[in-house]
């Protein structure tokens, strides 16, 4: 049963140069390796240890401290059991994977990296559909997040021409009937009615980031000013 008295978490924004020892995320602070999340999920059914984000289990340093980013981030957006359940278990196999495979960082990550961890996935951890697609599905959005807002992830986008749908073959009775992607005709008459006749920046501005990066509304409005940085493409 769900207590109506748990206190909702209180999203700031990382910035440059704050001390992180500061900033607190439950019943503990950023710069731990176990954040305990129960004040924002006082469900009595739930053992303690249910109630704990551990980022012990990734190896290395650099795997911990892009975990503490994509949690404290999920955290402001999603209720904290969808959280644990990514940062417990999803993430583990993949960080685990790559220290075996020498995999240190993952700025040179590639598609042919990702092609290989699914085939080690099918064919030596021997997950279900479920499990692999849980597993790759989260690594496309930490990957989709981690180039916005600059973590340690692949500087190319190696979801590009395969998706993890795509990848697991998830054929979902309920995409019968799924809307159709926007013609490109009338997504270019979008466009220029947004660049040309809108009279508020911000929704322009909205529009053309949702447009370019599939970035959900909530995760624009989190977005602060000068974290998106031009690459050399333009």
């Amino acid at each position: 049963m769900q207590q109506s008295n748990a206190i909702k978490f209180d999203y700031k924004p990382l910035e440059p140069g704050m001390n992180h020892s500061q900033i607190r995320i439950g019943n503990s602070v950023y710069t731990d390796d176990i954040w305990d999340v129960e004040p924002y999920m006082l469900d009595v059914t739930l053992k303690k240890s249910a109630k704990r984000i551990k980022f012990t289990a990734f190896p290395r340093d650099n795997y911990r401290k892009l975990m503490k980013q994509y949690a404290y981030y999920k955290l402001g957006m999603v209720k904290p059991r969808s959280v644990i359940g990514y940062v417990n278990g999803c993430f583990p196999t993949f960080f685990n994977y790559c220290e075996e495979q020498c995999m240190f960082s993952l700025r040179d990550y590639t598609e042919s990296d990702m092609l290989e961890f699914v085939d080690y996935l099918m064919k030596e951890k021997k997950v279900t559909i479920r499990t692999g697609y849980s597993i790759t599905s989260c690594l496309e959005e930490l990957f989709r997040i981690g180039r916005i807002k600059g973590w340690e992830v692949p500087e190319n986008d190696v979801f590009a021409l395969i998706t993890a749908k795509d990848l697991w073959k998830r054929n979902r009775r309920s995409e019968v009937n799924k809307t159709e992607p926007i013609p490109d005709e009338i997504f270019d008459r979008i466009l220029d009615c947004v660049v040309n006749r809108e009279p508020f920046r911000l929704t322009t501005a909205g529009i053309i980031l949702q447009s370019q990066t599939g970035l959900r509304i909530n995760e624009i409005l989190s977005l602060k000013e000068g974290c998106i940085e031009r690459m050399a493409d333009g």
